[in-house]
């Protein structure tokens, strides 16, 4: 499946989401979406995927299984993200100052805005997350690599890496 270019702000809109105050019209403002989906009653697969959103390149896999717990696992390369301009999309609003810089917002903020709090309490989690260039709070990230593992109350991110100088 592949899509046509889409406006994945009207998406939301349409159904019936209310998004955040976003950082300039460029955001969520075209996005394609491509993949070879397999579906059943179980859950989903998406092998390879394929997602354009923004500047933004994605490659990779991701499934979903349900059961007594249900089941996430990814693996996803991207070329090149900048973070600040989604911060409004994973932050709660109302919770957070705005337009407060990512790296400020560190784990004691996150933690007294309850963003732990809402996830799901039997979800298994578990993928890795590459990217060619991440900028985070001006600061340019080359050679981004991070693994998640989440289940059982626990949650584990590898030693992630990334490049300093070149």
């Amino acid at each position: 499946l592949v899509t046509e270019p889409f406006d994945p702000k009207a998406l939301f809109v349409a159904m019936g989401r209310q998004l955040p105050r976003v950082l300039g019209n460029e955001v969520l403002a075209k996005s394609v979406l491509g993949g070879d989906f397999q579906a059943d009653v179980h859950g989903i697969s998406i092998d390879p995927l394929q997602f354009d959103l923004d500047s933004t390149h994605i490659d990779g896999k991701v499934s979903w299984r349900r059961g007594d717990r249900s089941e996430i696992k990814f693996d996803v390369a991207l070329d090149q993200l900048e973070v600040d301009r989604y911060w409004d999309l994973v932050a709660i609003a109302d919770e957070l100052p705005g337009n407060k810089p990512l790296i400020a917002m560190l784990v004691p903020e996150i933690s007294l805005a309850g963003l732990f709090g809402r996830l799901p309490e039997y979800l298994d989690l578990q993928g890795t997350l590459h990217a060619r260039q991440m900028q985070i709070s001006g600061a340019t990230l080359d050679e981004f690599k991070l693994g998640v593992k989440m289940g059982a109350g626990g949650l584990s991110l590898d030693p992630f890496q990334f490049k300093l100088y070149q």
